[in-house]
């Protein structure tokens, strides 16, 4: 059973979708399979108790913005303005569907203070993830 598990958390994971697992220990055999499992996780696959996943939803709720593509000149400019209350958590993203045909993306705050942030090409995709956005 931990290896169908992992095999879903993975495929998951491929999509940048969370994986919930609800486990009634009401017996060693199942206390045992989730210790395997959680063990068997590489460490970029984050384990966290309901609460935490509720305020992550929270946050992701309360994230906002808006965003302005223009040109200049022959080059494409995306900049996405975040409330400034509504600071993101590291773990919130931004998918920009044809993002790789963007020449600069800048992300900022309405007073045009910059944020740093990784972007993930999306593989098979011209599509961008923008993440762990920080100021």
């Amino acid at each position: 059973i931990v290896q169908q598990w992992l095999s879903v958390i993975f495929a998951n994971a491929n999509n940048f979708a969370p994986t919930t697992i609800l486990i009634h220990q009401n017996r060693d055999y199942k206390l045992l399979a989730e210790e395997m499992l959680i063990n068997s996780l590489p460490v970029d696959i984050t384990v966290v108790d309901m609460e935490s996943f509720g305020d992550f939803w929270r946050k992701r709720n309360q994230f906002t913005f808006t965003t302005k593509l223009s040109n200049q000149g022959k080059k494409k400019k995306l900049e996405i303005i975040i409330s400034s209350t509504s600071i993101p958590d590291k773990n919130i993203g931004i998918f920009i569907r044809d993002g790789k045909m963007i020449d600069k993306i800048l992300v900022k705050d309405e007073t045009g203070r910059k944020f740093k942030y990784q972007a993930l090409e999306m593989t098979g995709t011209s599509d961008i993830l923008i993440y762990d956005i920080k100021k």
